[in-house]
Formats: structure tokens, sequence, C-alpha cells
């Protein structure tokens, strides 16, 4: 807010923007003007100087190099140096202008529109060869725009740009008095740049998307200039309206634009152009809520929109009034009503929301997890699968290493027949059964444990199963109350959607002298 109202002071003090004298007057009714809007805040103001100091150079930045000093809290030195080149250049700058001289007929001649001269690439190129060839160190656009301010006589109005390997000369003399109409006022209010080349910089600016995309953004840039519902007044925001927005869009495209001013400018009112009705709607949003929530003075803003008649020292005027597409007047108690609703739907639409987001994270990971089951449940019945086989080899072995074990104690009943090779057979045989006796034991076991485990694993399984299925059913049904909104809220959606668009038409207007 400091930013706007300090160049509000300057417009009043400067209207022509030439500059003379800032002193220790003008210092003190800078601060005076300042804390009429700062009533609660006036030691705050004196501790911004950043903000006071960047509208200062903003201001005066067509000419000059800006410097702004603060001497304690008493006064504001300010000082422009004008552009200039150094002395040592004059031999060079005079055969700029020489060559400027006997192209400036044909350069005319030539010249797309009345209000805009073109110095073509060969142009161009020839001028900077000349500056190349005398110093490559000297400032090339410094010494061309300089010779080309005296050539062509342009004024301090006129602007002269670079663009894409060309010179522009825009002509404001030409502009005065004519109105602004057809595609020639079209491209007036761009600053004379071709609809082409403001599509090309669009596609640069927001080559992943268009400035839809970035609308949160561009209304902060926009809130940041001072349009703030809870502070400001209705003759302040009709008086300024353009200007924040423009400003705005001017500050968001800041360090998106590496573009003289003169260029950025045309740019923000094309898109200007195209947001105007979206930049509306999202500033009546903000001051419905304002209201509602009843924050600063945004109760009494919207309450001029009454469509009064009013009588003042300046006449009788009729107000603006919030008036929507089918002819409907809202009046300010309706609104409110409808507004307050609206925003305890939209509340517990967010609970709602919440609850649906739960109950599918919930879902998901019970899934989750029953997945991880199912493959732990698969690999214990595999594990399970290969421990009975390997039971069912055992008993095999067993059986047939028993029998021989048997047949060769039968065979050696007289202990006077067994031979130190028949003792050493049978107890081989011997440490070979417990060995497998042993082995079998432990398989049993290992079945037993995998076998309580898969029981515990299935049961889990099944009860998570059961559990998706509700949670399923939950989210289905929470789905449904989310979708459902009921005849009430579509109703309170609609007028305020009413409302809205009502009091985005009518912030574009101003009350009417009758």
């Amino acid at each position: 807010m400091l930013f706007q109202k300090t160049t509000e002071f300057l417009f009043e003090r400067f209207p022509d923007k030439k500059f003379d004298n800032f002193d220790d007057q003008d210092t003190k009714k800078l601060y005076n003007f300042l804390f009429s809007f700062y009533s609660d805040e006036n030691q705050d103001i004196l501790f911004k100087k950043d903000e006071i100091r960047e509208a200062i150079i903003d201001f005066f930045k067509e000419k000059g190099v800006v410097s702004v000093v603060f001497k304690g809290y008493e006064k504001i030195v300010i000082r422009i140096r004008p552009f200039d080149i150094h002395a040592n250049t004059s031999r060079v700058l005079e055969k700029i202008k020489e060559y400027l001289e006997n192209q400036k007929d044909e350069v005319i001649k030539n010249a797309p529109r009345s209000d805009l001269i073109e110095l073509n690439e060969e142009i161009y190129k020839h001028l900077k060869n000349l500056i190349e060839m005398e110093n490559p160190n000297l400032d090339k656009k410094s010494l061309i725009k300089t010779a080309v301010i005296d050539v062509f006589l342009l004024s301090d109005k006129d602007v002269v740009v670079f663009l894409k390997g060309k010179v522009f000369l825009r002509l404001f003399k030409e502009l005065i008095g004519k109105p602004i109409q057809s595609e020639k006022g079209r491209e007036g209010r761009f600053n004379g740049l071709p609809q082409e080349e403001l599509q090309r910089i669009e596609k640069q600016v927001f080559a992943e998307g268009n400035w839809k995309d970035h609308i949160t953004d561009i209304m902060n840039s926009i809130y940041s200039m001072g349009l703030d519902f809870t502070s400001i007044t209705n003759e302040t925001y009709e008086k300024n309206h353009i200007s924040y927005l423009q400003k705005g869009l001017k500050r968001f495209l800041k360090n998106k634009l590496n573009y003289e001013d003169f260029i950025v400018d045309g740019f923000v009112n094309y898109i200007l152009r195209d947001a105007f009705a979206d930049i509306h709607q999202e500033l009546a949003k903000k001051l419905l809520y304002c209201y509602v929530k009843q924050i600063g003075t945004a109760e009494i803003f919207i309450n001029y929109f009454s469509g009064e008649v009013v009588v003042s020292a300046g006449g009788k005027h009729q107000l603006p009034k919030i008036e929507d597409e089918k002819g409907t007047w809202w009046q300010i108690p309706l609104i409110k009503v409808v507004v307050k609703q609206r925003l305890l739907d939209i509340q517990k639409r967010n609970e709602k929301k919440q609850v649906l987001q739960k109950a599918i994270k919930d879902k998901e990971e019970v899934s989750k997890r029953l997945v991880e089951n199912q493959e732990e449940l698969s690999k214990l019945k595999e594990t399970l699968k290969n421990c009975n086989e390997e039971l069912e080899e055992i008993y095999i072995v067993l059986k047939n290493i028993r029998s021989e074990y048997i047949e060769l104690k039968r065979k050696y009943k007289d202990p006077k027949t067994i031979t130190q090779d028949i003792e050493t057979q049978l107890s081989a045989y011997q440490e070979d059964i417990k060995t497998k006796d042993k082995k079998e034991s432990e398989l049993l076991k290992t079945r037993d444990r995998l076998e309580k485990m898969i029981a515990r694993k299935s049961h889990q399984t099944y009860e998570q199963d059961i559990k998706k299925e509700a949670l399923a059913k939950k989210e289905i049904e929470d789905g449904q109350k989310l979708s459902g909104n009921g005849r009430s809220e579509k109703e309170t959606r609609e007028k305020y959607d009413l409302i809205v668009s009502a009091l985005a038409s009518a912030l574009t207007k101003k009350k009417v002298k009758i």
C-alpha cells in the first residue's frame, strides 16, 4: 500500500513527471499524506524506506538514473542523472547522425504507421558496425538512442525500443486527441506492439500453459499493490482501479520478462484484456469473503454498491448496483445470507472430502497389507509343501533302511557268525536310522509350526478381505455423500455464482453523474 500511496502523492506533486526539486516541505507533505492512511501505525512508516524508495525510483525511472537518500526522518533527497553518453564519443555520434540523416526520409516514408517508425535490421546492423569500428567497448544502444532522438526530433514522451534486431520509434504526439478504436486502437493500448509479437511473448512467458494457471500469483501481486478491500475506500478504488491491475500484473511479470518497460507495459495491457473478467471474478470472491468475515472496512466498501442516488458538492450521482445477468438486483443483506451459507457448504464439503480421503487411504493400506499377507501365505504354503515332500522321502528311506537292518540281523542271528565287517555294517545302519529319525522329528515340528502359521495368516487374510470390502462400501457411501449435494446446496451455489458475477461487473463500474 505504501508503494501505491507514494505514487499517488508524486502524481499530485509532479503531474507531468517533470522533476524540479524535492525539499524538506515536500518530505513533510509526503509523510503527512502517508500518515493519513496509517493512523495507528505512523511510526512504522518511518522504517519502511524500501517501499517508498521503490515507488520514487519507479515514478522517475524514465527520466534517468534515480537515487533516493533518506537523511534521518526529516528529509528525502532525490537525485536524477539524465541518461547521457561520454563526451569522447562525439565523433562516432556524429557519424551515426550523418548516416541517419541520409536514411531519414526513406525511413519515414516506409513507416508502418504515423505513430511508429521502424529502423530495419540493415540500418541497425550498420549503426552497430560504425560504433564497433570506433570503439567496441562503447554502449551501442545509448549512442544509437541519443542520435535517434536528435535526428528524428523526439520528445521526452516518445519512446525508442530495441526489439528483434530492429529499432522502433514510438511517437506519442500522434496519439493525442485520437479515439481508440478498431485494430489500430487495440494496438494503441498495447503500445503499438503487433499481435503476433504479443503472442510470441505470451508463449515465452507461459511456456507451460497460460496465464490462468498463475491466477493465484497474479492476484497476490495485485493485492500487494494496495488493492486491499479491508482498508481501501471506494473513491480510491475508482480512481486507481486499472492502475492497481496494471501494476500488479507488471510486478508478477517482472522476473519473467527481460524487455524494456515500453514492451512490458504493452504486454501487461494485452494480458489484462484477456484476464479482465477472471481477475474481477477473483476480486469479487475476495471482497465477499472479507465482507462476510467482517474484516476491516470491507462492509463499508460493499455497501457502496447500492444503486442509490447520492447528492454531494460534486453534484448528483447514481452509485453502481450489484445486478446479475438475469436482471436481479442483489441487496446487501441477502448477499450476506447467501455467501455465509455458501462458505458453510464449502466447509462441510471439505470435511466430507477429508472423510472420503481417509476412507480411500484406509482401504489402500488394508489392500496393501492384504496383498502382503497373501504373498506371505503363498510362501508359507510352498514351504509346507516342500516340508511334506521331504518327510515323504524320509519315510521311504527309513522304511528301506529298517528293512535292510532287520534282514541283516535275522540273517546273522547267531552272534558267532557275525564278523567284524558285519558288525560295522550293522552299526552304520543304526547310526543312519538314528539320523533319519532325528530329521523326521525336526520336519514334523516344522510342519506343525507351518500349519499353525498358515492357519493364523489365513485368518488375518480373511479379516482383511472383509475389512477391505467394508472400506470399499464406505468409500462409495462417502463419495455419494460428497456428490449428492442436495437441492439446497445446489441452489445456494447457483445464487452465489450469480452474486460473484454481478459483483465482478459492479467492480468495473463507477458512479454516474445524473
